[in-house]
Formats: structure tokens, C-alpha cells, sequence
């Protein structure tokens, strides 16, 4: 039994009508009689009762049309999800953020309505992590801040945005007071700062070893809500990029800083790898974006 011999049935049982069906399947009648005598006699039941005059089906016929449409159903179904992961229409985009990176949310926002058929899972990774799981085929995209600490090992990427690093302190604390603050003014200060492997951090442990200045590390979190509310308690003061940085409660003062340049922020993904349809569809609206 094979495909072909479910299409010649369904048709007959659709048309009763041998010539009908053979016309719309582009067949000649008695081939498709023969094929038709033929599934009977393998399945060893008649599936059609017919005369000179009509066609109908049987009992066995009844069930076995009813079987054959769903079958050909899922066939069909299936055909057009396969071509739509061939055209990249279907499928999963993983990416990879450190954090909530502000514009994830409006490249998710435009691709998704773009391309209602794929689905999205993101996960949370430093910026090392994220170029290991780049290599390793984890993830297809991954968004982090850039720096010199990247192994850029058959990574591409793509700087897509910079950011500003704003100083946050208590209210009463010195510091609040001045219009700008400078790296050097800290030194004596214990800090709240990303972990190790991020580029956030990767960033802080450069910074001060210039200055020649080994700061006092109080918290380590990459959760920016988790900083404020440390800052807020006194534990330390926190530099956080000013794009992600909440909504500060009255106890706590953003303070620019003096002399520091901005930070990047890049899109990244491996590029000696076989990219899935899906993955080329996503990562090429993320640079058009990107370049705009």
C-alpha cells in the first residue's frame, strides 16, 4: 500500500465516479480501476460496490477512506511544514542576552510579526558563555556587551548600539552631590558589580587595573534591580549601563561619570556554521536593523 493507492481511493469515494476521479487525478480509467482491483485484492476486502449504472462505497470501504483522508491530511500538513522550515518560515530561534538588552524587545516585537510561524527561546549568558554556546551550536544569535576580552573563534558580529555607564549611589552619600564623578574619585569605595565573564565585568576589572586601583568588591549580581536595591541597603556603590538601569527610589541618585567612554554593545553568531533557514531569516533582519 502506498501513497498513490490512498489518493486513487479517496478520489473515487469523493466522485463516485471511476472516469470523474481518473480525470481529476490525470489518469487513465482502467489504470486506475486496476489499481483500485488491485489494493482490494491486497487488502482482501472490497472497498467499492459497483455496477454499470453506480459506484458506492462498502463497509470496509467507508472506514478505510475515512483512514486514507487523514493520513493524506498529515501527509499534506506535513509537506508544508518541511517547505516552510526550507524557506525559514517554521522553526526555533535561540538567543542568547546577558541581560534584558533594550533592543531585544523591538527586534522581537517587528521579526514576530514578520514571521508569525517561528518561535523564539531566549536564555540568559555571559558574554563568554554566550561565544561558547555560539560554537558549540546552543545558540544561533547571541547580544551582549562587547570587549576585548571576546574570542572572537569563528564568531561574526556586529556592533549594533552604544551605551552610557552612570554611577549609582545613596542619596546622602558625597558622591551624589557632584555633577560628575570620575573612576579615580571610587577608589576608596567597595562596589556592587557583574560577575566574572561578562563583558560588564570584564569592563570594571580593565578600568580600574589602569588606574592601578584593586577595588573592593562587596556583591557580585547581574541582576541591575538586585545592584539598586544593594546601593539602596549601603552595601556599596554600582556602575550599570543607563539603558537598563530601573527607576531609582528617592534613597538612591544616578551621577554621571567623568572621562569614561561609552560601552558597546554587539550582536554575535557563529560563522562557519550551517545556519538553519530560520537563523539566516533572523540574524539577517537583526543587522538590517541594526544598520539603520
Amino acid at each position: 500500500m502506498d501513497l498513490r493507492q490512498l489518493q486513487y481511493a479517496e478520489a473515487v469515494a469523493r466522485t463516485l465516479n471511476f472516469t470523474r476521479a481518473a480525470r481529476e487525478l490525470h489518469v487513465a480509467q482502467p489504470a486506475l480501476s486496476q489499481a483500485i482491483a488491485n489494493l482490494e485484492a491486497e487488502l482482501g476486502s472490497r472497498l467499492f460496490d459497483r455496477t454499470s449504472r453506480r459506484v458506492a462505497l462498502t463497509d470496509a470501504g467507508t472506514l478505510f477512506v475515512a483512514r486514507a483522508r487523514r493520513i493524506l491530511g498529515e501527509v499534506t500538513s506535513l509537506s508544508t511544514e518541511m517547505d516552510e522550515y526550507g524557506r525559514g518560515t517554521r522553526g526555533v530561534v535561540r538567543i542568547s542576552t546577558w541581560y534584558l538588552e533594550p533592543m531585544l524587545p523591538i527586534f522581537l516585537r517587528g521579526f514576530m510579526a514578520e514571521n508569525q510561524g517561528l518561535e523564539v527561546s531566549i536564555v540568559e549568558l555571559s558574554s563568554r558563555d554566550m561565544l561558547d554556546a555560539l560554537r558549540r551550536d546552543e545558540v544561533d544569535l547571541g547580544m551582549a556587551l562587547f570587549g576585548p576580552e571576546w574570542d572572537t573563534t569563528e564568531i561574526g558580529y556586529q556592533l549594533v548600539r552604544s551605551d552610557t555607564l552612570v554611577l549609582l549611589t545613596q542619596s546622602g552619600d558625597p558622591l551624589a552631590a557632584k555633577p560628575t564623578v570620575a573612576l579615580e574619585a571610587t577608589a576608596s569605595r567597595t562596589f556592587i558589580t557583574a560577575h566574572r565573564g561578562t563583558s560588564f565585568r570584564g569592563w570594571f576589572d580593565r578600568s580600574f587595573a589602569e588606574l592601578g586601583i584593586e577595588p573592593r568588591i562587596a556583591v557580585e549580581t547581574n541582576e541591575v534591580a538586585a545592584a539598586v536595591a544593594y546601593v539602596d541597603a549601603g552595601i556599596g556603590i554600582a556602575f550599570v549601563p543607563v539603558s537598563i538601569c530601573p527607576p531609582v527610589i528617592p534613597s538612591v541618585t544616578q551621577v554621571a561619570l567623568e572621562g569614561v567612554p561609552t560601552i558597546e554593545v554587539a550582536l554575535a553568531w557563529h560563522e562557519t556554521v550551517y545556519r538553519r533557514p530560520a537563523v539566516e531569516r533572523a540574524l539577517a533582519y537583526a543587522r538590517d536593523r541594526a544598520a539603520r
